[in-house]
């Protein structure tokens, strides 16, 4: 019976202000989300870049153990 004497027209008009401040709202939290894996995929690259200079030797026995196993399978 609100709606009949104007009641609706205020939710009408605070639809729009609450709809943008959700957005702003999500919108902040998917920026942080994407500076946090932004922070983890730095960190993993440069444990990789770590690891690939100090690994070398378990590299190429790594290698020479595939090709080892490809000539034992033929």
């Amino acid at each position: 019976m609100w709606s009949w004497f104007g009641g609706a027209a205020a939710q009408r008009k605070d639809a729009p202000k609450d709809a943008i401040l959700g957005l702003r709202s999500h919108l902040d939290m998917l920026q942080k989300r994407e500076r946090h894996l932004q922070n983890q995929i730095d960190e993993q690259q440069t444990i990789a870049r770590k690891n690939a200079n100090t690994n070398k030797n378990v590299e190429e026995e790594a290698d020479e153990e595939a090709e080892e196993a490809e000539e034992a399978e033929e």
